[in-house]
């Protein structure tokens, strides 16, 4: 029997967690705080990226540019894809 709050996704939910979206974020001690920077490291489940942060708004350029990049693959190329 499962537990509250223990019985997983619920439905439609699992396919906006996918891994591709997934970081996992490091934070140095004695950096978060009111009035203190918080800093660490962060590194892209999926691609395996990784770069240390020194604010938030490092954190959070660092997942918008992996997260771009991945968004960009995902396009088709306006020259057909390469193909020839």
């Amino acid at each position: 029997m499962a537990r509250e709050g223990t019985e997983g996704p619920r439905s439609g939910t699992r396919a906006e967690l996918s891994p591709d979206w997934a970081f996992v974020v490091h934070f140095r001690p004695g950096t978060l705080g009111e009035g203190r920077a918080a800093g660490g490291r962060v590194e892209h489940v999926a691609s395996g990226q990784t770069a240390h942060f020194h604010t938030m708004a490092e954190l959070a350029a660092f997942a918008a540019r992996v997260l771009g990049d991945l968004e960009g693959a995902a396009e088709p190329s306006p020259e057909g894809g390469g193909e020839r």
